[in-house]
């Protein structure tokens, strides 16, 4: 039995990917989408669990908002744009998670476009992702604070399937109690669209779970323009929060952040703001207190620059 928990703001693909899953899956299964707060019409289908907020918040906490609805143990929380092989993934998916149920996972992702929806057409394989400490985005036009990130998903290309550093691909599965009564929802508490995976790979991690990618392929819609607009200031707030959550060590936390070389300007004052309003305090001492694997071992696992990906 699976529950299936999509996120969405103003999607005019999510019929399109309901169809496909009803096509596909045989399990006992039901269908959540999480509206954020859209401000166009949008196709709901029918089958599917409809949930709305009032005002917009973002895709981490619309799929906490699911997860804590959904019924079946076993958790699929996935993008609004995706397509599947028309063989049944269903039983595999859910009978990996029931026997391994300290694993956040993710597919082998094979990437489409608009214009190339079919699973045929995709061109090219990627298995989850490498955390790289720093990068710097050169692409001409973004905000300052958007070409300098910190903590950052890399793409794996190179490899196989099996442990990632990150699960990356728009489809991501667990147990929902693991989700909720180990991890502590790290979902619950980012905002906006944008980044990062990686808050719930390195808290599932320095916790004892394991982060991987699986061999069952599902393809995922690229697009230039997504149909909402990110907010930057909690695009930053998500950064500010893993670095303050996950390292320990004050120096080396501190050092960290002052890469994104933040201006102070008002999108930066807000970030704080929200980090200032968070528990974060709480679920750092907890991550500390309880987690059975070390910073330090998760940087000597997956933050080695000299590590392809």
């Amino acid at each position: 039995m699976l529950s299936i928990v999509i996120p969405f703001r103003n999607e005019d693909m999510l019929s399109f990917t309901v169809r496909r899953l009803q096509e596909t899956l045989t399990v006992t299964h039901e269908v959540i989408v999480v509206d954020d707060a859209s401000d166009q019409a949008v196709d709901i289908p029918p089958g599917v669990t409809p949930l709305r907020f009032d005002r917009p918040t973002g895709a981490q906490r619309a799929r906490h908002a699911g997860i804590v609805q959904a019924k079946y143990d076993t958790v699929l929380v996935m993008d609004a744009h995706m397509n599947f092989w028309d063989e049944d993934w269903g039983p595999v998916l859910v009978d990996y998670s029931l026997s391994h149920p300290d694993h956040v996972g993710c597919f082998t992702m094979l990437p489409l476009t608009r214009e190339k929806m079919r699973m045929e057409e995709a061109k090219g394989r990627y298995f989850g992702a490498h955390i790289v400490p720093f990068d710097v985005n050169d692409q001409p036009g973004l905000h300052s604070i958007l070409r300098r990130r910190i903590l950052v998903d890399k793409w794996n290309k190179t490899r196989q399937a099996g442990e990632v550093g990150s699960v990356l691909g728009g489809a991501y599965f667990f147990q929902r109690s693991w989700y909720l009564d180990v991890l502590k929802s790290p979902w619950e508490e980012l905002m906006g669209w944008g980044f990062l995976e990686a808050n719930i790979s390195i808290p599932n991690f320095l916790l004892g779970g394991k982060n991987v990618c699986i061999e069952l392929e599902i393809g995922h819609m690229f697009r230039n323009a997504p149909p909402y607009v990110s907010d930057l200031g909690r695009m930053l707030f998500n950064q500010l929060y893993l670095a303050e959550v996950v390292i320990p060590d004050d120096k080396e936390r501190k050092a960290l952040i002052s890469l994104l070389e933040l201006p102070d300007d008002a999108i930066t004052r807000r970030a704080q703001g929200y980090l200032d309003r968070s528990i974060f305090r709480w679920y750092r001492r907890y991550l500390i207190e309880n987690g059975k694997r070390s910073w330090q071992q998760y940087k000597e696992e997956w933050m080695d620059p000299e590590r392809p990906y």
